[in-house]
């Protein structure tokens, strides 16, 4: 019964006690210091490949080579003071191979100006609230011999009178234009 007792005693003591093994803080400490290490250096190591070799799925983009030619046709020659007029752009593959050009988008893809007898531009009145970045949906493949057409009008430029040069510039993907 002696037993009994002392063993009833020694659960009632272990009653509400957690054990657990004992630990040497040091080496904890240590461990974690390790693990936090080995994780940022992966981290960087990571960081240091993707930057290398360009985002996952990320591609370059493809330059063409190409023949274009940009063709800005006024309606008239002369005009009066104050008359609208229609101005045609042609952009047209010269060459032998099929090329993407951005669609022909007023004052996004291209741009009319007006240049006046002293070299001033005749400013565009109309506005242009954003020049939106071209995406791959406004590219249109231009095969040999074809061509793309807009017309617009002259109401975007107030010509007093005079002499002007009339000139379009179309801009390529890579920030050149021509």
């Amino acid at each position: 019964m002696d037993l009994c007792k002392k063993e009833e005693g020694l659960n009632a003591e272990r009653k509400g006690t957690v054990f657990s093994k004992p630990e040497y803080p040091v080496n904890v400490i240590k461990e974690k210091q390790a693990f936090y290490v080995m994780v940022l250096l992966f981290i960087v190591i990571l960081c240091f490949i993707v930057s290398a070799s360009g985002c996952i799925g990320d591609r370059e983009p493809v330059s063409q080579e190409g023949q274009l030619n940009l063709t800005v046709i006024p309606a008239k020659n002369r005009v009066a003071e104050g008359e609208i007029f229609d101005i045609e752009l042609v952009l047209k593959n010269t060459g032998n191979k099929s090329v993407n050009v951005w669609k022909l988008m007023e004052q996004i893809s291209y741009d009319i100006n007006f240049v006046d007898s002293n070299g001033s531009y005749v400013p565009y009145i109309c506005g242009v609230l954003e020049r939106l970045l071209l995406t791959n949906k406004a590219l249109v493949e231009l095969q040999p011999g074809e061509s793309l057409k807009i017309s617009q009008d002259s109401s975007c430029w107030a010509l007093p009178p005079g002499e002007y040069t009339l000139f379009a510039e179309y801009h390529t993907s890579d920030g050149k234009y021509f």
